[in-house]
């Protein structure tokens, strides 16, 4: 919590109030970026900036995030492990399967086995990720 921060920092709701500014600026994705670029010199800053970026990704909801920090290879940033977040590379190979599929179902009607069913949901629902994760998947 912001209240547990030393006076030294100033009130607990300015600075929270700052971080979230600066989350929705940008700035926590420039530095994850200058870290993968950089990984030596910002050696012993990297488990702070990944704690950060965690946090700016749950007050901004930010896919763009998510898919920075997968494609950077930073995956101690993701806010939970990364089978149960949306994976938009994988989305872009799903889609033309799934487009295929409507297609034929709008060329000659017909009913598909419920396992096709099954199996299109979920392949769906694994590309999608979860709705929410819970506080005991997150990372510390």
């Amino acid at each position: 919590p912001w209240r547990l921060l030393p006076p030294g920092h100033g009130k607990p709701d300015t600075v929270s109030r700052s971080y979230r500014r600066w989350a929705k600026a940008g700035l926590w994705p420039r530095l994850l970026a200058a870290l993968a670029m950089h990984p030596k010199r910002l050696a012993t800053l990297a488990h702070r900036i990944c704690c950060a970026f965690r946090r700016a990704i749950r007050l901004c909801g930010n896919l763009h995030a998510i898919v920075l920090a997968r494609r950077l290879k930073l995956f101690s940033a993701l806010p939970a492990p990364s089978q149960f977040l949306p994976d938009p590379d994988l989305s872009e190979i799903y889609q033309p399967v799934f487009d295929r599929f409507a297609q034929s179902m709008l060329d000659r009607p017909w009913h598909p086995p419920r396992v096709v069913w099954r199996t299109l949901h979920s392949m769906h629902r694994f590309v999608a990720g979860r709705a929410r994760i819970p506080r005991w998947m997150e990372p510390a």
